[in-house]
Formats: structure tokens, sequence, C-alpha cells
């Protein structure tokens, strides 16, 4: 989604399990729209769905909180954004500035002039596309 080179081999583990936690998620997020991915190609109803302002936003919420946990969970903490070096993530220390709440974001985001809301919002807008491309469909839950 990031246009990210590299080959799977040399992502480090931790980005991998970041990867597979977000790909976990997603049966989640459809379930929560009435929704579950199968065999097929027609992603069609999820793109209906994240057309409604409020659904993208709770979607994008939701995965703000996913990701926040999952740093948690894995011993990461907040990084404070006016740190000297202004990075936005020390891998070492295990801190990251968007350790934050989603309303946060915003103030975060102004601080180093990018958008960390909108790429939560991408990423949840992307779900359709990576399920077609892994040959999944999306589809209504039974009845």
């Amino acid at each position: 989604l990031y246009q990210d080179t590299r080959s799977w081999d040399d992502i480090p583990l931790f980005e991998k399990q970041s990867n597979r936690a977000l790909a976990l998620s997603i049966q989640s997020k459809l379930h929560d729209l009435g929704l579950f991915y199968g065999a097929g190609d027609d992603v069609s109803m999820f793109e209906d769905k994240i057309k409604e302002e409020a659904c993208i936003q709770t979607l994008t919420l939701e995965e703000h909180l996913r990701w926040n946990a999952f740093y948690f969970v894995n011993g990461y903490r907040t990084l404070n954004m006016d740190n000297p070096d202004k990075k936005t993530k020390d891998t070492f220390a295990k801190k990251h500035v968007c350790l934050v709440s989603f309303e946060d974001l915003l103030t975060v985001g102004a601080y180093f002039e990018k958008d960390y809301q909108s790429m939560d919002r991408y990423l949840v807008s992307q779900i359709g596309n990576v399920l077609k491309k892994a040959g999944f469909g999306i589809y209504p839950l039974p009845e």
C-alpha cells in the first residue's frame, strides 16, 4: 500500500508481525459491516459501504485503535513529538509519536506536516483491493 519495494524476506520481523495483524483484522472489520470474505472477486458491497462517511470513519478509528493496541502489546510507548531529533519512531527505545488517540493524531500530523489520520483511512479503504488481488470477494454474512 505504501509503494514499499522491499521483498518480504527483507522486512524486519516486527513489521511482518504488524502486517499479519492488520491482515487478521480484516475479518472483524468486515463482520462489523455485516460482511465476510470468501473465494471470488466481487468486492462491490464493501466499496459501496465505505462510500458512507460514517462507515469509513468508524473503520478508520477502529484501525487506529488496532494499530495502537498492537504496538502497546509489543512494548512500545508514546514518543514525545518535540524530541530533539524530530523522530516519529525510535525502534530501539520502542517509541512512536502516533501512539496517541485518533483525535490527537491531528496535532501530531500538524507538527510533522503529515496527515496520519488519512493513512489509517487509506489502509481501510484498500481492504477490497487487497482481498480482490488475493482472490477473494466480499459478501453479506449469512442470516
